[in-house]
């Protein structure tokens, strides 16, 4: 009896993580970008992102790495790593902190005419991918669950003030 009692908590605490990794992958997302300088080591990049929560399950998610590309596979510049937690309660949203990304040298040299065109102008931009890599803790922070990337096409446009 004791086993039969053991095996049913076992189902029921495998099927609640399931729903709560269900609910976890439900997480949105929104960023917008702008060229804030550009000097000899790069462009720096400022990143505005909101985390949006449409469930109402509440999740601490771990800070976003962000990745910035041409396409999917391709990466031209990251994020800082960070291990700082976003609490987000079910129903709501969250403006992060601004993350900073410098595109070095060598992935301008590669965007060409497209930068320049982005920098100079201002008005049209530059469209690149952007991925942002989080996970959920589940379970009061025992369990970690890594989300499948999230993917936004952006326009990174010339900064009013920069």
């Amino acid at each position: 009896m004791e086993a039969l009692l053991y095996a049913g908590a076992g189902v029921a605490t495998w099927q609640y993580y399931q729903h709560l990794k269900r609910q976890a992958n439900k997480l949105l997302w929104e960023v917008r970008g702008s060229i804030y300088s550009v000097n000899l080591s790069g462009v720096k990049i400022r990143l505005d992102v909101t985390l949006k929560n449409p469930t109402t399950t509440d999740f601490s998610f771990t800070f976003p790495f962000l990745t910035l590309g041409l396409d999917d596979a391709d990466v031209l510049a990251s994020s800082q790593v960070s291990g700082a937690v976003v609490n987000l309660n079910g129903g709501s949203e969250k403006a992060l902190d601004p993350i900073w990304i410098t595109l070095p040298i060598s992935s301008l040299l590669r965007l060409g005419l497209a930068f320049v065109n982005a920098v100079t102008e201002g008005k049209q931009g530059l469209k690149l991918i952007a991925k942002a890599h989080t996970n959920a803790q589940l379970f009061f922070g025992l369990v970690t669950h890594q989300l499948d990337p999230l993917r936004k096409e952006i326009t990174v446009i010339k900064s009013q003030s920069g």
